[in-house]
């Protein structure tokens, strides 16, 4: 996957557009620094803007989809059939079979599959999928996650959209830098797939600051950076 997100000046709101609980405040007047704030990620103004209440569903995967529709395809686990030139497949897993992206070949694969689930649902699948357990597993560095929704594992278990976006970073970082440098004094990652955090940001901004706002309860979950 070669998403370029900043391709749009701002990412779009769609028809179906990710939903929240309990949607949206003053939040622009008082927000607290942000662990994502060094992140080239575009405004969110535009969410802060939104007053109605509606569902709002768990998964971050839909996040990808709405930003980059094109090179992202949702399918249910009940849906999926066999896997297109598997050969050519990477599913981003971590595991004792994973290779990094340093060790694979870019010419090798041309599509990423990313499980979508809880941790111990995202691991049945994996193991015992007979069309995921025999494709190739890449995996990433290690990274904290910022996850506002408590899960019973340690802080290096990611949220989808964030093992999405730490994949497309090193993907830049091993295969289109060293290519653009030959052309260009390009150095380091310029934050071209920032952007697929945009709702995520907004949501995890969202979050702290309205806990924080409830004075004599704890924040919404330890985990947090200071």
């Amino acid at each position: 996957m070669t998403t370029n997100v900043n391709e749009f000046e701002e990412p779009f709101l769609a028809d179906e557009q990710i939903q929240c609980d309990s949607i949206i405040s003053s939040q622009t007047s008082s927000k607290l620094p942000s662990p994502l704030d060094s992140l080239k990620i575009s405004s969110t103004e535009v969410l802060e803007k939104i007053t109605e209440r509606t569902p709002y569903g768990k998964s971050t995967v839909a996040h990808a989809k709405i930003i980059a529709p094109d090179d992202v395809e949702i399918i249910s686990y009940s849906q999926m059939s066999k896997i297109e030139n598997p050969g050519r497949t990477l599913l981003l897993f971590p595991g004792p079979n994973s290779k990094t992206l340093q060790e694979i070949p870019r010419s090798s694969f041309d599509k990423l599959l990313v499980v979508d689930g809880t941790w111990r649902q995202a691991s049945n699948m994996a193991r015992t999928n007979p069309e995921l357990k025999n494709i190739r597993k890449v995996t990433i560095n290690p990274q904290k996650t910022l996850f506002w929704r408590y899960q019973n594992k340690d802080e290096y278990h990611l949220a989808t959209i964030e093992a999405l976006y730490y994949f497309l970073k090193e993907y830049n970082e091993v295969y289109e830098i060293p290519e653009e440098t030959i052309h260009s004094d390009v150095s380091g990652y310029d934050g071209r797939y920032d952007n697929l955090l945009w709702y995520f940001k907004y949501f995890y901004e969202f979050i702290q600051t309205t806990y924080r706002k409830q004075k004599g309860k704890k924040n919404f979950t330890t985990r947090q950076r200071e």
